[in-house]
């Protein structure tokens, strides 16, 4: 069948090293995992806009890119 993922929404910044480990604990116990950034508009606590925190989590997350273990996507802002 078609692989299922575990959806995490934020905005990813700062990327930290305790959100890189909830997201590698994911995939170590088999998860597959879709990381959706929201996209707001940058502000003073994140500066960042979301094409280069896609950026950011592609050079991070690079390895399980190309085994599908891990998708990224931007979404619109959510309430």
């Amino acid at each position: 069948g078609k692989k299922k993922y575990k959806m995490i929404i934020g905005q990813f910044q700062p990327m930290t090293e305790e959100n890189k480990k909830v997201i590698e604990n994911e995939i170590n116990d088999g998860h597959n995992v879709l990381l959706c950034i929201t996209d707001c508009e940058p502000t003073e606590n994140y500066p960042l806009n979301a094409d280069e925190v896609e950026a950011e989590l592609k050079k991070v997350f690079w390895k399980h890119l190309s085994d599908e273990k891990i998708k990224i996507i931007v979404i619109p802002e959510i309430e």
